[in-house]
Formats: C-alpha cells, structure tokens, sequence
C-alpha cells in the first residue's frame, strides 16, 4: 500500500513539473518546498517498512506529512493564500520535531531548547512549519561530517539599533526570537543578502530556493532575521517574530450574556486582562456602549431574547466602527460578522484567549 501511495505521489509530482515550468519564482519556491515534503514523505515510509514496531508512530507522521503535500499541492494549484492567525511558535516547533527525529542524518544531533509555554506570534501554521523545515535542511546540507543543530525560542525585545543589523527587516518592539544554529561550512559575510535571491545557493548541487521561501514568510509576517556566520565557523539564524501578547492591561471588553453565572465566570476569569464591564441584557450593553465607544472588544452569547448577538453586534459598531467580537452559543452559527469570532459551548478557556489574541492582533496581518 506504502509502494502504491509513493508511486500516486511521484506522479503528482511530475505533473506539476510539466503544468508549471513556465510559472513565475513563487511557483518554483512552492514546487521546492513540496519535494522537501515528498522526501521526508519517502523517508518515512522507507523507515516504517524496515523498523514494523514502530508502525503506530511512523503512520502518524505520514498522515501529517502528507497533509502538509496535499495543502502544498493545492497552493501550486490555486494560488491560495494562507490565512494568518496567532499560533504558539513553539508548539510547532515541539510538533515538527516528531518529523526531524526520524529524517535527520544519523551524524546530525538536535538540540531544541524553549523558554516559556504559550510564545505567541501572528502567522500561519504551514508556512512556519515550511520555513523551520528549510532552516534545517540547510544546517544538515551544512555538516556533511555531522555535528549538532541548536534550536532555542524565547521572548526578547528588537530594538531600532538591532534592526539595522538584520538582514531582513520587520516590526521593531517585543519579539518571539528564533534561533536556529549550526556547526557546518558557514556563510561568507558578503553572501548574507544574495541567499535569499531566487535560485543562488552556496551548495553544489543547491537549487537555491529555500532561503528564498524562508525570505518570502518572514515578509508576510513583517518578522527579522539576522544572520552570524563565518566561513568554517558555522551559522546562526536568528528570527525575530513580533509577539502576540494574549492581552493588554488597556484592553476594554464588554461581556454580554442573559444568564448570570456565566457573566461572573466571564468577568473573573478575564478581569486581570482588562477593563471590564457587564450586561444582562442588550439594551444595556448599547446604553454601556454609548457612554464608552473607546470599548474594544464584545464577548456576548449569541442567543439571547429580544436581540440575538450579531444584531447587537451591528448596533454597538455604530459607537465604534472597529470594534472585535467573540460570540459564544450552544448551536453552531454561520452569520459571524467580519471582526468576530463564534466558539460553540463547551469551549475551553485556552481557546477563548486564544480567539480574542487573534482578534486583537489584526495589526499583523499583512
């Protein structure tokens, strides 16, 4: 079955070579990172035919993987665009781990080091996975002797001054930093800003593509790389993604919901984000609306008597054009207004921090 989904891939693969070899540059960098995907892909399944025991574990990483092949496969196809949203950069460093244990050279070591739990940055979940993807695969490509890749993440602050010395640059002020380092052949100074160029490598037999795409991504999420190498000295990598801070002290939310508790649960389980205010009815939240436009966000069930939740939504906008909304209710619901976000009850805490994160760092999204 292995053979046969393997050989279903490889002809995929040679279809999009024909349909797309006159394509422009962000074709060729999408058609890159899908052959990086269908080698680990190969990999995988050459490891899960030699090592049966492990069948459990190596079945889950195929499913990933080819789920990463087919929304590579779609984005050649279509063209489409991933939607940003805020995810825990290392939450997905922790998941493509599971991937490098069992696709890295057997004289590469790894070493992945995070400080905090929730390092929040605004982008999409492909796109992050495809850039730590790149990065080290040119670490491995790096040490043909072997040696060790260091990955760390952890909060810190880009200041204007540091900025000038990145090669990338992007949003200044506080910051997830990733570093991604090795101890291979390194990088001449003077090549710093021509490997990020469409199809220059330093590798023999490099395409030069996957720096590009590495480029392209810090772009769309207005991050900075700088970069310290030295030829035989190896290379650091390092990433500066503007953190999404779960909330600020001056955020101002209004919590409308009919029923009591669970607008003292709101309050107290939110009040030392914010500022706060409650409502029992929408009548009162408008009045509450009127005399504080500044408010910045509506967390309100979307089904209450006399004026359902995006209703109210829609009159409280008329105090405040941008203002966000979280609609909570125990029936999905397709009318969720542009600005909003709909979690179906029972939702965990986590998700509805998460939810009013997103929404409150829109600002990112390029």
């Amino acid at each position: 079955m292995v053979i046969f989904f393997l050989l279903g891939i490889g002809l995929v693969e040679l279809a999009l070579l024909v349909v797309l070899y006159k394509q422009k540059q962000r074709t060729d960098v999408r058609l890159h990172d899908l052959k990086n995907t269908l080698t680990n892909f190969q990999g995988v399944a050459f490891l899960l035919k030699q090592n049966p025991k492990k069948t459990p574990e190596y079945e889950d990483l195929l499913v990933e993987i080819s789920q990463r092949a087919c929304q590579q496969i779609k984005e050649i196809f279509a063209g489409c665009k991933h939607g940003n949203t805020v995810l825990a950069l290392n939450a997905v460093v922790d998941e493509m781990q599971k991937t490098w244990q069992v696709s890295l050279p057997e004289n590469v070591t790894m070493e992945v080091e995070m400080a905090g739990d929730d390092l929040l940055v605004w982008g999409d979940k492909i796109s992050l996975e495809r850039l730590l993807d790149n990065l080290v695969q040119n670490a491995c490509r790096a040490m043909p002797q072997g040696g060790k890749i260091k990955i760390t993440c952890k909060e810190t602050d880009l200041s204007t001054k540091k900025l000038k010395n990145c090669v990338i640059k992007g949003l200044v002020g506080k910051c997830v930093m990733l570093t991604v380092q090795d101890e291979g052949e390194g990088i001449a100074p003077t090549l710093f800003k021509k490997i990020f160029r469409p199809f220059f490598s330093t590798f023999r037999h490099g395409v030069g593509l996957g720096l590009t795409s590495v480029g392209q991504i810090l772009k769309r999420c207005q991050a900075s790389l700088a970069l310290k190498s030295a030829p035989k000295q190896g290379s650091r990598f390092c990433i500066y993604f503007p953190s999404v801070e779960n909330f600020s002290s001056h955020t101002k939310m209004l919590i409308v919901d009919d029923d009591g508790l669970q607008r003292a649960l709101l309050k107290e389980i939110l009040g030392s984000h914010g500022q706060i205010w409650v409502a029992a009815t929408p009548y009162e939240a408008i009045a509450l609306m009127q005399k504080n436009p500044d408010i910045d966000l509506l967390i309100a069930d979307m089904l209450m008597p006399n004026m359902n939740g995006d209703v109210l939504y829609h009159r409280l906008a008329e105090f405040n054009p941008v203002l966000k909304a979280v609609f909570l209710s125990g029936k999905p619901c397709d009318n969720v207004p542009e600005n909003a976000l709909f979690l179906e009850k029972p939702y965990q805490i986590s998700e509805l921090k998460k939810a009013i994160s997103q929404l409150l760092a829109k600002q990112y999204d390029s």
